[in-house]
């Protein structure tokens, strides 16, 4: 297992409907949906985790990542988007059904606790750079409002930490 499944998995990381069954190969099903190529550590966590997700420790996970809009708050996450038993959620849906949320060369693959989003980039060639859309700072599919949080999802993931773990650091 790698780092990143290994730190998903220390976090508690499981999925929100674990009763949903995904299509096999659910990372190419989201590719052809979406008509991008995900990059390889995005392939290995949906492969791993294909199921909408969450952690359960707390309700939130936090990023130690700080930023001037942002001087006095945590960004934190609390889901990531894969596979639902439901037409309105889910990875494939959010991104085809949220047209004004939509960004050339990205998707949405998460949010937050207050319905602000997470965006991977999907460029060829590119870091799969993650990026926090924050409602109060940034107008739908508006790529210039967006805060970068990490390079890679590989980083993105592994800068995640629950506030339990931060709590008994």
């Amino acid at each position: 297992m790698s780092v990143l499944i290994n730190h998903l998995s220390e976090m508690d990381y499981l999925p929100v409907d674990p009763e949903s069954q995904p299509p096999e190969n659910y990372f190419l099903v989201v590719e052809k949906a979406l008509q991008c190529r995900l990059p390889e550590h995005y392939r290995e966590f949906i492969d791993y985790f294909p199921r909408t997700g969450a952690c359960y420790l707390e309700s939130c996970i936090c990023l130690d990542r700080k930023d001037e809009k942002y001087p006095d708050s945590e960004i934190c996450w609390s889901s990531l988007f894969g596979h639902e038993n439901s037409e309105l959620g889910g990875l494939i849906p959010i991104n085809i059904n949220y047209p004004d949320y939509r960004i050339e060369n990205m998707m949405i693959i998460g949010d937050d606790a207050f319905g602000n989003w997470l965006y991977m980039s999907v460029e060829l060639d590119k870091n799969s750079s993650i990026y926090f859309m924050d409602r109060r700072f940034s107008q739908p599919g508006e790529k210039s409002g967006l805060l970068l949080l990490a390079e890679t999802f590989e980083d993105f993931i592994l800068n995640s930490f629950t506030k339990a773990e931060e709590f008994f650091k």
